[in-house]
């Protein structure tokens, strides 16, 4: 019980400093209370840019191992959260509780339960651990993000043609802007 409340007490933590952490497309882990750390994604759409790193997770040291919360949303996100979790902690991961089931929180998880890590979630969330089934909803969410990016550059490239003094024919007639 002692666990669940440091891992309460810290998840609730890290909302409150996510605010003012620093931004990383890598995951850097904060110690937030004695035993308890954060990391922090962007706050931004999902993209190859970003690398997908646009959630937050927390961890919880304890004798036996360590409990982390959420697995980020990749599998390669989740390869450097598994380092970094090392290098603060010394201890590996052998639990995960997944908050829910969206793609930026879970994505990840697979890594954690190849290396053995319990993985406390709703039973939907399995649906997400085959390894085939997550990359395709990654890809399908990647092409989504890029296309949303092209579509705010073309109304940005739209908008400053608005602004622009144009100039242009139709037939004898000149019209200016």
């Amino acid at each position: 019980m002692l666990i669940l409340k440091r891992a309460a007490s810290a998840f609730a933590l890290m909302a409150v400093l996510a605010t003012g952490a620093a931004q990383s497309t890598t995951p850097q882990a904060i110690e937030v209370a004695p035993g308890a750390w954060m990391v922090q994604g962007l706050s931004a759409l999902g993209s190859s840019a970003n690398r997908n790193f646009v959630s937050n997770a927390g961890f919880v040291a304890t004798a036996s191992g360590v409990v982390l919360i959420d697995a980020l949303g990749s599998p390669e996100l989740a390869r450097e959260l598994q380092a970094e979790i090392a290098r603060k902690t010394g201890r590996r991961v052998t639990h995960v509780i997944v908050t829910h089931y969206h793609a930026d929180h879970i994505y990840g998880l697979q890594v954690f339960r190849d290396a053995g890590a319990t993985v406390i979630a709703h039973r939907d969330a399995r649906l997400y651990l085959n390894p085939a089934t997550a990359q395709a909803r990654l890809q399908a969410a990647q092409a989504a993000a890029t296309e949303l990016q092209a579509m705010q550059e073309v109304r940005s490239s739209y908008g400053q043609l608005l602004t622009a003094r144009v100039a242009f024919s139709s037939g004898q007639q000149a019209y200016r802007s």
